[in-house]
């Protein structure tokens, strides 16, 4: 109960900035959120500053604290930030000034044809995927192998009469099934990066802003949901791996508690081996960890899976990495304002 208790403190904690701003009034909010957040920009802490102003608007509609925010970006030369402030604030007039800001600042640069640190992004993504992917590779080869050898132990003793070291039969079968398990977790871990990679260079081709971040676009447009959408299948099937590696594992578990039963039962009953028991149990128990990881992780990928598939219904077509549906904004007369960026 007391760890519960704490855990529930340590939430509150964590969520107590967000609420913060949803309790106060639109004066209050600007008291607390605001002041301190000007204070901030005159130190030179504009990341926190940008934090608490977003935090304000979160709650509250406020175009005073809108139009800071946004020059604040402006200030900084980012203009995807800047507009994204000034669409959401329904100052349509001002988000159209940004825009043709960020396109002579493109201009400036002699309009390239990629944005750099996007292109850079989606390569050191595409390396992260090929990385994983390789370790994970290993490590589903080497896996099986030692599982298979520690069931072949198993049954060399327990078929052929072969005595063997037991505590090596238990480490080939669950260090193999969990180094399984990892594999399965970072290929697909692999496949989400590459996903993210290609929207990056989508991202790379269709827009450029040299001072805001890839990510911060990337999660800014809602582009995001492609790579999430796009990783729907693999999350079911690396899920589907994840629980199905558990049952062997619970299996193993079960029968080695038989097994340690009868061993305990020729322990003696003094004090010593009660201790003895105890340990032999709790031991036994640790074997349960890795399927209990492995189910706990096949039913986050689950769920996961669920919450992306559903992304974007709501809001137009579906989103893939396939299709991208072109609009023209009214106010700005540009393709794919929708989305988050212009041609």
């Amino acid at each position: 109960m007391r760890i519960l208790k704490y855990l529930v403190i340590l939430l509150i904690i964590l969520t107590s900035s967000n609420l913060l701003a949803n309790s106060l009034s639109k004066e209050d909010s600007r008291n607390e959120l605001i002041e301190k957040a000007k204070e901030l920009v005159e130190q030179g802490h504009i990341k926190k500053a940008t934090k608490l102003y977003e935090e304000h608007l979160l709650g509250w509609k406020d175009p005073e604290a809108s139009k800071e925010l946004a020059k604040i970006y402006l200030s900084l030369e980012k203009f995807y930030m800047a507009g994204k402030v000034y669409s959401k604030a329904g100052l349509f007039d001002d988000f159209a000034k940004v825009e043709l800001l960020r396109k002579k600042h493109r201009a400036k640069h002699g309009n390239p044809k990629i944005w750099p640190t996007a292109h850079k992004d989606a390569a050191r993504k595409m390396t992260s995927s090929k990385i994983r992917r390789g370790i994970g590779a290993v490590m589903m080869f080497a896996g099986p192998i030692l599982a298979g050898t520690g069931f072949g132990l198993l049954i060399a003793e327990n078929v052929y009469g072969k005595e063997n070291n037991k505590v090596l039969q238990y480490a080939f079968m669950i260090g193999g099934l969990s180094l399984t398990g990892a594999g399965v977790t970072l290929d697909y871990s692999a496949d989400y990066n590459r996903n993210i990679s290609q929207v990056y260079s989508l991202i790379s081709e269709q827009y450029y802003d040299s001072e805001t971040t890839t990510r911060e676009y990337y999660e800014g447009t809602g582009m995001d949901k492609i790579a999430k959408k796009s990783s729907v299948k693999s999350l079911n099937a690396h899920g589907t791996g994840l629980l199905l590696i558990s049952l062997p594992i619970f299996a193993v578990g079960v029968y080695s508690f038989v097994e340690m039963h009868q061993i305990n039962k020729n322990i003696s009953s003094s004090d010593i081996g009660v201790i003895l028991r105890g340990m032999n149990y709790l031991m036994q128990a640790a074997i349960f960890v890795p399927a209990i990881l492995c189910v706990t992780a096949g039913a986050i990928m689950f769920s996961k899976a669920s919450k992306f598939e559903v992304l974007g219904i709501d809001s137009g077509p579906k989103i893939s990495l396939n299709y991208i549906a072109p609009k023209i904004d009214p106010i700005t007369k540009t393709y794919g304002i929708s989305m988050g960026f212009s041609y």
